[in-house]
């Protein structure tokens, strides 16, 4: 979405302090496009995964900050950033099981 609609994309970097929101708008859409055509052409899997597992969790730590809420947002804040972080951890199996898979 962020290269569909890139001024929300930009929005969304200024909205959680990183700037040049623009910059980081195009790292991300470079992670996300080039760790997710490594995993699904099974080509270097390992460092697509990887790259995706650690912008996935720093990104979380970024954008789901339950820490600083209080209440139902919380709570809604906190379940959303365990979701991730499992995403992140899934990622990082695929990293080990794919360099364990590999010929030495």
């Amino acid at each position: 979405m962020k290269l569909i609609n890139f001024r929300a994309g930009e929005a969304e970097m200024s909205s959680v302090g990183l700037q040049p929101a623009r910059a980081f708008n195009i790292i991300v859409i470079l992670v996300e496009l080039c760790g997710s055509v490594l995993v699904i052409l099974d080509w270097m899997t390992w460092l697509g995964a990887g790259m995706l597992g650690i912008f996935t969790v720093l990104s979380t730590f970024l954008g789901h900050r339950f820490w600083r809420l209080s209440g139902d947002a919380r709570t809604k804040a906190l379940n959303s950033f365990l979701e991730h972080v499992t995403i992140g951890a899934a990622f990082v199996l695929v990293v080990v099981v794919g360099l364990h898979g590999q010929p030495r």
